[in-house]
């Protein structure tokens, strides 16, 4: 149909330039950590252009006979999974614009939450209360559970939906899917959701919301075709100015402060900004001990972002450089950090090497 459109050729947003450096990094990143496969974006936060997208294992284009049907499934597009704490960004949008908490609002994340018949913890427990910031610094489920309870079911399903969670992405390639709605949505599934579990999305659906929610609070719509120059493919408002730029200190910080748990995403001179993801995945009903998909969403420069990094590894192993961990502050995180050094001169974004705008306005103070 597009073809059929008109005379002029179709011109794709997709830069080879940035594709062979995505697919590159995401081949050694699953060599690495023997992960079973690896997926990754590369977005314009302003436009909605998609500059990368691979997905691995991938198949040779001359011999499409190959059997293993995995090869030829993006996962980028057509995979749903439950992708972690990257969801907490949402949570997190989504309680500081309905009003209900402010960066410096304390939560009681002392205990476990009891529900029904298991318990919502925290990976690495501080267990004492901690603010908004520290709770989104130091990944809290339980601390993200509670913000989502102050929103409620209805008010999280309808936030969610704003975002495009629940449909499908108009993107121009074949097999996009629509994430299910989780039924019942309860209290149960409010506080799970809140911290990327018992909801499943595409990486794709992932990116583009946190895109929306950093680019100064307007729906994103992707795209693998260039824009016209008088069309920003920007939708309607869904946060505001002022609740995009916390959550942009607060994905800053995640890279910048000791706290943080993006560290190894940081790159001298681009202002990254991101959040980990850790998810056990999900098989016959319950959640496998041992398979986890570890991801990090990363955006630069922080304070004005242009471009979002996403990659996820399914299954990534535990190293002896990492302590035998495979989470995706030690996987995913160094894999978004690798690829953006490399696209970043590219793509034109100078790197800047004196004081850190958006350390100097967390220190101010952001209204």
């Amino acid at each position: 149909d597009l073809l059929a459109a008109g005379e002029e050729p179709l011109r794709l947003s997709l830069d080879l330039r940035v594709q062979h450096a995505l697919h590159d990094q995401l081949q050694n990143s699953m060599a690495h950590f023997s992960a079973v496969a690896a997926s990754g974006v590369v977005l314009d936060v302003r436009n909605g252009e998609v500059l990368g997208l691979v997905s691995l294992p991938d198949f040779d284009p001359n011999h499409v006979q190959d059997p293993d049907q995995k090869r030829y499934f993006n996962q980028v597009t057509s995979g749903l999974y439950e992708l972690g704490s990257t969801f907490k960004i949402l949570t997190t949008g989504m309680t500081l614009d309905a009003g209900l908490a402010a960066l410096d609002d304390i939560y009681d994340a002392t205990d476990p939450i009891r529900v029904s018949r298991f318990w919502i913890r925290d990976y690495h427990p501080e267990r004492r209360p901690l603010s908004v910031t520290e709770i989104f610094l130091h990944s809290s489920n339980i601390g993200s559970a509670k913000m989502a309870m102050q929103v409620g079911a209805r008010g999280q399903r309808e936030f969610l939906s704003r975002l495009g969670m629940f449909e499908r992405l108009p993107i121009e390639l074949p097999g996009a899917m629509v994430p299910p709605v989780p039924q019942p949505w309860g209290d149960a599934k409010t506080m799970t959701v809140a911290y990327g579990h018992g909801i499943a999305v595409s990486p794709l659906h992932l990116a583009t919301g946190v895109a929306s929610l950093v680019n100064g609070g307007r729906r994103v719509y992707p795209t693998i075709l260039q824009r016209l120059a008088d069309d920003d493919g920007l939708g309607e408002r869904v946060i505001s100015e002022a609740t995009s730029l916390n959550l942009r200190r607060l994905l800053r910080l995640a890279v910048t402060s000791k706290d943080g748990t993006g560290s190894r995403a940081d790159v001298p001179g681009y202002s990254v900004g991101g959040k980990t993801g850790t998810a056990n995945k999900a098989a016959d009903g319950r959640y496998a001990k041992n398979a986890k998909l570890s991801s990090f969403v990363g955006i630069f420069p922080a304070e004005a972002p242009r471009y979002l990094v996403f990659v996820v590894l399914d299954e990534p192993q535990g190293r002896p450089e990492t302590y035998n961990y495979a989470t995706g502050g030690w996987t995913a995180a160094p894999a978004v950090g690798a690829v953006i050094s490399r696209i970043a001169p590219i793509l034109g974004v100078r790197p800047r090497f004196d004081d850190d705008p958006l350390q100097l306005a967390a220190m101010r103070g952001v209204d």
